[in-house]
Order: structure tokens, then C-alpha cells, then sequence
């Protein structure tokens, strides 16, 4: 069975806000590079001289409020890196905070998606549901630990963990150093869970409460208190609790 990470991704939304850096156009030109672990278009990666070359046009509506249409013409190498091309159709609807919600068409059902997958032994980008690829659940505490590293890496536009990290263009010094505290502390406890460890206590985060810890005694509602079938006097007129509710709630036998 193939799954979804295996395969090259084609992310209609990140293709666009990449394109359209430079303004609003009606074509729009993308030479993309794909080096090994390094996130481009949301994970359209595989060799490092692996090259794909984009060509948008695009539409644009002479009303605000109307949907955009347009087309993506790729040229790129697929998996048996023969030379291979492809043309899809683009779409893009008003959102609600602003911009366009961008989606394209899957050559084969001709729904519109948000992405497009290039199969292991496929030969053109298609739906996850025209691939047939699952998703691979994440099924130890490594693997999760795993995939939320990566996407602090895809934040932090870098393929790696440690010294060295740039930090991205527009990003504020305080957001940047939170992630790469985030990344440092996801990366020691992926260490942690590949040597069986537990994970260590970082100084800015509470310590988990303790898994038995006791549960402090319940309180009446005042209907209870007031409910016969829950207290009783006794014969010097002293309030008391009935025995069954004693165990049940851990509170005093008596009061006055």
C-alpha cells in the first residue's frame, strides 16, 4: 500500500501565495527546486536536482466578489525521470477573511481539491481519491513527535534542527526564537521516545499532573442538603450523615 507522504504534492494554496508574491498578474512564471527534506508548495520534493518548472494564468474577475479562473501548466520529471507535462485547472473563490480559497481539478474525477498527488507509479497529478493513497496514521509516540517537528521546520523554512537556522524573511525575532525553542525541545523528546526515555521537564512548562492523582471531595448541592433521605437527627438533634452517603462523597459524619 502507498500512502500520501510517499508521493509529490501539488498545493494549490501555497503555489499561488508563492506566484503572487509580486502582485496580482495574468501569468505568472515558477522555476521550483525540490532539495531532499526541504518543504516546497507543501512537499512537492524528491532529488535535489529535481526541477519543476510552472506557467499560471490566471483570470481575474473585473467585480469584486467573483470567483477567479485560470489554468496551471507544469513541466516537470516524474518518477522514472522521463520528461512529463500537465495541465490543470485553476480556480479561486472569495474567502471570507480576505484573498481567494485556490483549488484545482483533478483530470480524472473533476472535482475540485485542494491538492494534487503525483502517485509512486503514477505518471500525471491527481486527487488523493483518483490515487488511491492513504493517509499513514501516525503509530507510536515517535512518529507524532516526528511529524509535529516537521511542521515547526516548515515554519521555520529549514530541513534541519540545530545551529544554523535562519530565520525567515518577515518573521519577528520573538516568533522566531519560539519556534526554534518549540523545535529544540520536539527534537529531544523524539530522542527521548527512540531510547525508550522519559521526556525531561523544560523550565517554561507546568510538569503533567500525576496520572492517580486523588480527586478532592465532592460537594453537595444545597437540594441535598436540605433532602431528608440524605441527612437525619439524631436523638440530641445533632445533623448527620447517612452511612452509604459517607462513603460516597469522604465528608465528615457530622455537623451542626
Amino acid at each position: 500500500m502507498a500512502y500520501l507522504d510517499e508521493a509529490l504534492k501539488l498545493d494549490a494554496r501555497s503555489l499561488m501565495a508563492l506566484a503572487m508574491k509580486g502582485g496580482k498578474k495574468r501569468a505568472y512564471s515558477i522555476t521550483i527546486r525540490c532539495p531532499t527534506g526541504q518543504v516546497i508548495c507543501r512537499e512537492l520534493r524528491d532529488s535535489p536536482d529535481r526541477v519543476a518548472t510552472v506557467t499560471i494564468t490566471v483570470n481575474w474577475p473585473t467585480k469584486a466578489g467573483e470567483a477567479v479562473s485560470g489554468g496551471i501548466f507544469l513541466n516537470y520529471r516524474g518518477w522514472d525521470d522521463r520528461a512529463a507535462e500537465q495541465t490543470v485547472y485553476l480556480t479561486g473563490t472569495p474567502a471570507k477573511v480576505g484573498g481567494w480559497l485556490w483549488r484545482v481539478s483533478c483530470p480524472e474525477t473533476r472535482q475540485q481539491v485542494g491538492a494534487l498527488y503525483l502517485a509512486p507509479d503514477g505518471d500525471r497529478f491527481l486527487s488523493s481519491e483518483a490515487t488511491g493513497l492513504k493517509y499513514r496514521r501516525a503509530n507510536s509516540k515517535a512518529d507524532r513527535i516526528l511529524r509535529r517537528g516537521c511542521k515547526l521546520m516548515q515554519k521555520l523554512q529549514t530541513d534541519h534542527c540545530g545551529p544554523g537556522i535562519g530565520q525567515p524573511p518577515g518573521m519577528s525575532d520573538r516568533m522566531f526564537d519560539k519556534l526554534e525553542w518549540q523545535l529544540t525541545k520536539e527534537h529531544i523528546r523524539y530522542l527521548c521516545a527512540l531510547l525508550r526515555r522519559a521526556d525531561p521537564e523544560f523550565h517554561d512548562e507546568e510538569p503533567p499532573p500525576p496520572q492517580h492523582a486523588a480527586q478532592p471531595p465532592r460537594q453537595l448541592h444545597r437540594s441535598m442538603v436540605r433532602d431528608p433521605s440524605v441527612y437525619f437527627r439524631d436523638k440530641s438533634g445533632t445533623l448527620k450523615m447517612r452511612a452509604k452517603f459517607e462513603k460516597k462523597f469522604g465528608l465528615a459524619t457530622s455537623t451542626h
